[in-house]
């Protein structure tokens, strides 16, 4: 998962993450149950979409990248993340000279 954080910035936190993969394990268990409690009246593409939309949400929550999020992102011109900010050293101490600190 390292090497990923480096080829695609992640834009989830990890309640949003953890929220999705519980969320996709319910769908996809209401997608595995589903079929065989309705019997012939079961609609055949509601287990399907059940089944794909839990199978996404378990991805996108493993994988940490919302594609809805950078969709919004660039189309309104919007910075929504979930991940909480993560300053580098470096801008700790920028940010630590312009208060009028030292260096430490």
């Amino acid at each position: 998962m390292e090497f990923f954080n480096y080829v695609v910035k992640p834009n989830m936190g990890m309640i949003d993450r953890v929220i999705r993969i519980f969320a996709g394990i319910a769908f996809f268990a209401g997608a595995a149950f589903s079929a065989p409690i309705m019997g012939p009246l079961h609609f055949g593409g509601v287990s399907v979409l059940l089944g794909a939309i839990g199978l996404i949400l378990i991805i996108v929550g493993l994988i940490g990248l919302c594609p809805l999020y950078l969709f919004v992102n660039s189309w309104f011109d919007l910075n929504i993340k979930t991940l909480p900010s993560q300053e580098t050293r470096v801008e700790r101490m920028e940010r630590s000279f312009r208060s009028g600190g030292g260096y430490w």
